[in-house]
């Protein structure tokens, strides 16, 4: 929650785009040259930062095209501040952590969490980032097979975690070098 916020201010842009990027293997494009990506300092006391965001990333038609990806999902986490800790108000107002994710309403972390765990680009995700941090490097083309073996040994044991460390560690592709035993 800290990495993806800054130093004394949430960022559901940042915590959304991990969402994507993370646990759904979503590229989300940059912004454009020359996009301001800070937010003004002169903002009123009497709003949330989601209330400040809704209306300079998604009333935007501009910013609305990519920020529609990643900050309805980074609301999830505006109960958390920027180091973490769990809060239920922000300038005094209630914090609001419902949002959506490809068009499906959540109240708060805990429901987003459930709806990511059944999404169905997740586990294919976590198989492709778990295999990316063992090998210490992305996939070549000759891993493929080997990839896709480890999903499907996952996929077969009901998506228990430890077997897909094992399947991991196991397959071709983690324990070869490409072109030699």
């Amino acid at each position: 929650l800290a990495l993806n916020a800054h130093s004394n201010v949430t960022s559901p842009t940042l915590r959304g785009r991990f969402v994507r990027q993370f646990l759904l293997c979503q590229d989300i494009a940059p912004p454009p040259p020359g996009v301001v990506t800070t937010l003004p300092e002169d903002h009123s006391e009497d709003q949330t930062l989601r209330e400040r965001l809704e209306e300079l990333h998604l009333k935007d038609e501009q910013c609305a095209g990519c920020h529609t990806l990643m900050d309805p999902i980074g609301f999830a986490f505006e109960n958390f501040d920027a180091v973490g800790a769990y809060r239920t108000t922000e300038n005094g107002l209630p914090v609001d952590a419902s949002g959506q994710l490809d068009g499906k309403l959540f109240q708060n972390a805990r429901e987003l969490s459930t709806m990511i765990a059944e999404h169905p680009r997740f586990a294919q995700c976590l198989t492709l980032m778990m295999f990316r941090h063992a090998s210490g490097h992305l996939e070549t083309k000759e891993e493929e097979v080997s990839l896709l073996d480890v999903y499907n040994a996952f996929v077969d044991s009901g998506y228990d975690f430890q077997e897909l460390v094992l399947s991991v560690v196991l397959s071709d592709a983690f324990r070869f070098v490409d072109g030699m035993e």
